[in-house]
């Protein structure tokens, strides 16, 4: 069972150099993959559920912010590594939220009262990596952390 999820062939399609280079790393060429995929069917399902993790770790580990809203409440994110740190943001009225974090940073210069934060931390039940990875699964989207650090900064002022 893998780790996080099994690439689905869209996936792997986009890592199509990547899986060749595991594959070749794991001494498996083209024809041997071919083969492989016929008579071992299990075998080869575990090598695509190995690449998956490998992949999935690879971005997980490289992600800090995540971002996520359902209605007028917004969560960003920041996963440092011993504990996880969040804005839970309300905000009120018409407000960019679908459009992008940035749009909805500009609208809380512009009207510091449209939206109320708070900010909480928490130490990870699992693996850092595992807790960003359901998040994402859920519908949190990876974040350049702009939205974050503009409710930090305005916290410390």
């Amino acid at each position: 069972m893998p780790k996080y999820r099994f690439l689905n062939p869209s996936d792997l399609q986009q890592f199509e150099k990547e899986f060749i280079d595991y594959l070749i790393v794991n001494g498996i060429d083209a024809s041997g993959w071919e083969k492989l995929k016929e008579e071992d069917k299990d075998k080869a399902e575990r090598i695509v559920e190995l690449f998956s993790d490998v992949v999935f770790e690879k971005i997980m580990r490289k992600t800090t912010y995540l971002f996520n809203y359902s209605g007028n409440t917004v969560f960003a994110l920041k996963y440092l590594e011993d504990k996880a740190q969040l804005f839970l943001v309300e905000v009120f009225g018409e407000s960019p939220i679908e459009a992008c974090e940035d749009a909805l940073v500009k609208a809380m210069k512009e009207n510091p009262a449209m939206a109320i934060s708070r900010f909480q931390e928490k130490s990870y039940k699992t693996e850092r990596e595992l807790e960003m990875f359901r998040l994402m699964e859920a519908g949190a989207l990876v974040s350049d952390g702009h939205l974050f650090e503009y409710l930090l900064e305005s916290q410390s002022n």
